[in-house]
């Protein structure tokens, strides 16, 4: 349809509809959108299926989502015994506050008590007063707990845990042992919420002493502690891996353009 026939269009419903209309109403909402999203996303020859929950709007998501879903799929190639997935939430600064009374008073009006978060420091007491002077804190784990580098930086504390305990390797650098495990996956996911990153992390078989998963489970539990950025709210959670490609699919769902959940700097791989 040329310009003139798109006028004569236009008059036509004018008449029929006796009000003026805009033709063209709707192409600032399809071009506001179409900055946004590719009108087209061009699939690889060798396609990976992805997963329902995962959403990709352009074409640079598309192809990260699928370069790294084919290396997590190579390392399965490579022998890795995908067994067990454990997920652990990291510690949130919202843990460490309690609620607490303080003190407050309107001009004119007699003293009243309201409740209040407060941070609990070992060996001192709550003392009535402002609670703005335990924003710095907050803001710092807030930020800490959304930050790539200084989450690898907690799961190296995740990883040395789960050596010691699930193969009774004491440091990380003991790689010669025998029952050091080839391979380890760290992955690094917001989930809906988006508040903060949770980790999952996906092992081959453990020590012959912990074969089931309420045996890991209590053990990981019962020894968080240990690990002061695991969350004390939060327990760790086991699960058995029954299809590891389907799991592998799951944990890649929020790779993204601008975003990589495989944790390179802990995650022990397989080369060639």
């Amino acid at each position: 349809m040329n310009h003139y026939q798109k006028l004569e269009l236009k008059d036509r419903l004018e008449k029929l509809l006796g009000k003026s209309i805009d033709l063209d109403a709707g192409n600032q909402l399809f071009n506001y959108h179409r900055q946004w999203n590719d009108t087209s996303i061009r699939l690889d020859r060798e396609h990976i299926k992805i997963h329902p929950l995962c959403l990709l709007q352009t074409q640079s998501d598309y192809d990260n989502h699928q370069s790294m879903l084919k290396f997590l799929y190579q390392q399965l190639e490579l022998g890795f015994n995908a067994k067990w997935l454990i997920s652990f939430h990291l510690k949130h600064p919202s843990e460490k506050f309690r609620n607490v009374p303080e003190m407050y008073q309107v001009k004119g009006q007699m003293p009243r008590t309201r409740w209040g978060r407060k941070l609990i420091r070992d060996g001192m007491n709550n003392p009535q007063s402002s609670l703005w002077d335990e924003c710095a804190y907050y803001n710092y784990y807030d930020k800490r707990r959304n930050d790539d580098f200084y989450t690898e930086e907690d799961n190296r504390q995740i990883k040395n845990l789960m050596l010691k305990y699930l193969y009774g390797i004491q440091r990380l650098n003991q790689t010669w042992r025998s029952n050091f495990p080839k391979n380890m996956l760290f992955i690094k996911e917001k989930g809906k919420v988006k508040l903060q990153y949770h980790i999952h992390l996906i092992l081959p078989d453990v020590r012959d002493t912990l074969n089931t998963k309420f045996q890991i489970l209590n053990v990981l539990n019962s020894n968080r502690n240990k690990a002061r950025c695991l969350s004390s709210f939060k327990s760790i959670d086991v699960k058995e891996i029954d299809e590891p490609k389907k799991t592998l699919s799951y944990l890649n769902k929020e790779t993204k353009g601008t975003h990589c959940s495989l944790d390179f700097s802990n995650s022990i791989l397989l080369t060639k």
